[in-house]
């Protein structure tokens, strides 16, 4: 995703979890839900899509 809104043409080779040896077990996936504290807040708190894309944004306006 980040590649592609720099404009950047680049290679993401994957690696299994067994590549990084690490004391602490991982799960497989894990996904962190905002509902509660969205709901909590009383507002809608953006997708990380949304939050990366007006980050490149930002980013690119500072660079120009």
């Amino acid at each position: 995703a980040y590649c592609d809104l720099m404009g950047l043409h680049c290679t993401i080779i994957p690696v299994s979890k067994e590549t990084f040896k690490t004391k602490a077990q991982r799960p497989t996936f894990s996904c962190l839900s905002n509902k509660k504290l969205s709901k909590d807040l009383g507002c809608e708190i953006p997708s990380w899509e949304d939050g990366l894309k007006r980050y490149v944004t930002r980013l690119k306006e500072k660079v120009s």
